[in-house]
């Protein structure tokens, strides 16, 4: 019989299949986890070259923070390790494409995204983003978790439907808010929120006002800055009049003109204050009449999208 205290120990390896994309964070590959009674799971390896301390401190607290979450629509975290010089962390494997991949399909064919399969989206990574936000440690006190990259290629939609906010390698608890600086590849500058340019204390409303900038261009299409740097950033959001998105396209009604505006406040005092509140209006408009977007309803859409994506992954190696 198990006593209190009892360990196991379960032996596996992991089997690269092929590569899945390689960035300045790191790669990530498609791989089997081999158990040893041969039984198999597909993950993601995401591999890391250490090269100094600051390396392997910076991979370890993505581990510890996405290890202490579990969401339907946060990436899950199995594992981290080492293999030579490199680090590496197991992750959930999500088959489908990121919010980038998504918005440019849309572009080929000439197609704008329905007004609420844009805004189911959303309202999935707001409910990964309150869970994220309001956990709590052993003791009860707030862990003050903020994602701070909040931004289309850290958004994954699988085969079925299922959306997936990713990549907590630059997430920050509540102990590192005063620091001044935090690195961010440059791609993702457009996506970055007034107080995070100016190098200020950041919290939730830090996400929501990312969460905000990622709607706005589901809706209408355009990116709300184009900024390439952290003044850009400033600037832009200073000077720059952010116009309602139904000026863009006027399928936008004004009850939801509402919503993204607010969310988009320059003073993270207007805004919404917490994920769950900006969630919560979304889910308003898209279920008042009853009846709205699904899990179910965006996998079809999904698939039918991406023909070309079997709906299970390919398991051979390159």
């Amino acid at each position: 019989m198990l006593q209190k205290g009892s360990c196991f120990r379960c032996e596996c390896e992991y089997r690269v299949l092929r590569k899945i994309v390689e960035g300045g964070m790191g790669s990530i590959y498609l791989a089997e986890q081999v158990f040893d009674n041969n039984v198999r799971k597909l993950v993601a390896l995401k591999v890391v070259e250490v090269s100094c301390s600051s390396d392997e401190d910076a991979l370890r607290k993505e581990a510890t923070i996405a290890a202490s979450l579990r969401h339907e629509s946060i990436v899950q975290l199995f594992g981290c390790g080492r293999h030579g010089d490199d680090m590496f962390i197991v992750l959930e494997f999500v088959h489908g494409a990121d919010l980038f991949d998504f918005q440019r399909r849309h572009e080929h064919r000439n197609l704008r995204i329905p007004l609420e399969i844009s805004v189911f989206i959303i309202s999935r990574i707001l409910r990964a983003l309150h869970y994220a936000h309001t956990r709590r440690d052993e003791h009860d006190r707030p862990l003050g978790i903020v994602h701070s990259d909040v931004s289309p290629g850290n958004i994954m939609i699988d085969t079925y439907g299922f959306v997936k906010l990713t990549d907590f390698g630059v997430a920050r608890w509540a102990k590192d808010a005063e620091e001044k600086e935090q690195k961010l590849p440059g791609g993702k500058f457009a996506y970055m929120s007034p107080e995070q340019a100016g190098g200020g204390a950041i919290d939730a409303r830090t996400d929501i006002y990312c969460s905000g900038l990622v709607l706005y261009e589901l809706l209408t299409g355009v990116p709300v800055f184009t900024a390439s740097s952290r003044q850009q950033v400033l600037q832009q959001a200073r000077e720059y009049r952010i116009k309602p998105p139904s000026q863009l396209d006027k399928r936008v009604p004004p009850r939801l003109d509402e919503i993204v505006m607010t969310a988009l406040e320059f003073s993270a005092r207007d805004r919404f204050d917490s994920a769950m509140k900006f969630c919560v209006k979304l889910e308003r408009y898209l279920y008042s009449g009853g009846y709205g977007p699904t899990t179910e309803k965006l996998g079809h859409y999904f698939r039918k999208l991406f023909e070309d994506i079997a709906p299970h992954p390919v398991r051979q190696v390159r």
